[in-house]
Parts: C-alpha cells; sequence; structure tokens
C-alpha cells in the first residue's frame, strides 16, 4: 500500500499540489487553510486521491479536483494588502457530494456522446412503440387508416 504523501503551495492566487494515496478532504482542508479559506464539507470525502496539479489558479485547481462533486465555491475581493493576493478569490468552498450517475473515468466527450445516444434511443424507442400500437389498432379492425398516412 502506498503511503499517503501531500505536497502543497499556494501563493498569489495560484497553487500547486502533489498527493498520492491523500483522502480528498485532507487535500482540500490544506488548501482552504493555506488560502485563508472556509471549507464546509455536507458530505465525507474519504476517498484517496492520487493527483498533480501544477501552477493553476485557485479556482480551476478546485474545479478540476471537484470534477465529479458538486460543489460551490464563494467569492469575495481581498483588499489589496492581504494575502495570498488581492484579487478576486474563493473565500469559501463548500462540497455537497459525488454527482450520481456519472462514470467519472470517462471522458466529458464520451458522457455527451453516450447521452446523445441514449436520447436518440429513447426517440427510436417511442416510434417504435407509437406504430405498434397504430398497427395494433388497425388489425383488430377498430380504425382504418387514413389516406394520406
Amino acid at each position: 500500500m502506498q503511503q499517503p504523501t501531500l505536497e502543497l503551495h499556494l501563493q498569489q492566487g495560484r497553487f500547486t499540489v502533489r498527493a498520492e494515496a491523500v483522502a480528498l478532504a485532507q487535500v482540500l482542508q490544506a488548501i482552504a487553510r493555506q488560502g485563508a479559506m472556509t471549507l464546509v464539507l455536507d458530505a465525507p470525502l474519504p476517498e484517496p486521491v492520487s493527483v498533480t496539479l501544477v501552477n493553476l489558479p485557485v479556482e480551476v485547481g478546485l474545479r478540476r479536483l471537484l470534477r465529479g462533486y458538486n460543489f460551490s465555491l464563494v467569492f469575495a475581493r481581498r483588499p489589496a494588502d492581504a494575502r495570498p493576493s488581492p484579487q478576486v478569490t474563493p473565500t469559501q468552498i463548500r462540497v455537497l457530494g459525488k454527482v450520481q450517475g456519472v462514470d467519472l473515468h470517462t471522458p466529458a466527450s464520451d458522457v455527451a456522446a453516450q447521452a446523445a445516444g441514449a436520447h436518440s434511443q429513447a426517440e427510436g424507442q417511442a416510434e417504435t412503440v407509437e406504430r405498434e400500437a397504430a398497427i395494433e389498432f388497425i388489425e383488430e379492425g377498430q380504425g382504418k387508416p387514413r389516406s394520406g398516412d
């Protein structure tokens, strides 16, 4: 089993994180602590993560870390003399829980293609059911096809 390791550098609104087999909650706690942010976890995040993110804006890095989770970020403008930076940055990270029904290992383009395929298949099935119902109705002598149909 791999030994958990976490390295984090946050400076001027950007961060680098290298984590190996560390619970996601611990990674977020370290980011929140160094970035003077509040962290609210509405669900446990015990899953270990292994990730390397280098020199990313805090918001971008958080979005990558939290891909597959429902979350919100609260932003505020920090005073000019504030640390880590005098810009609009997240002041609160709130994680609501894991997104349901999404395979996190499937690229987003594949998920969109799967969704489009499922929608197309559902439409095709609906058309087939409608045709079969119309045929049954006609075959049972309960209706006559109208001209032009």
